[in-house]
């Protein structure tokens, strides 16, 4: 599962540069970006899918159950 296959719940905008004061709203304007909002359930599905795929990379064969079994002790 990629990050991008995931369907965001919304957008919204945040400021990326540094905590300083900036000559004009232009050049302010330079360091919003607008993001991906995702909701905690999405992202821990994610986390899941993540870890099984290392599991499955670094430890060589393993059991769907077994991988179920690490996931439930990491997310409690």
């Amino acid at each position: 599962m990629k990050l991008s296959e995931i369907k965001a719940v919304g957008r919204t905008k945040i400021f990326t540069g540094e905590w300083r004061v900036y000559k004009d709203m232009s050049e302010l304007n330079e360091y919003i970006k607008e993001v991906d909002v995702f909701t905690a359930e999405q992202m821990q599905e994610y986390a899941k899918e993540c870890v099984k795929a290392a599991l499955k990379e670094y430890a060589g064969p393993y059991s769907e159950k077994k991988a179920n079994s690490i996931i439930s002790k990491i997310v409690k």
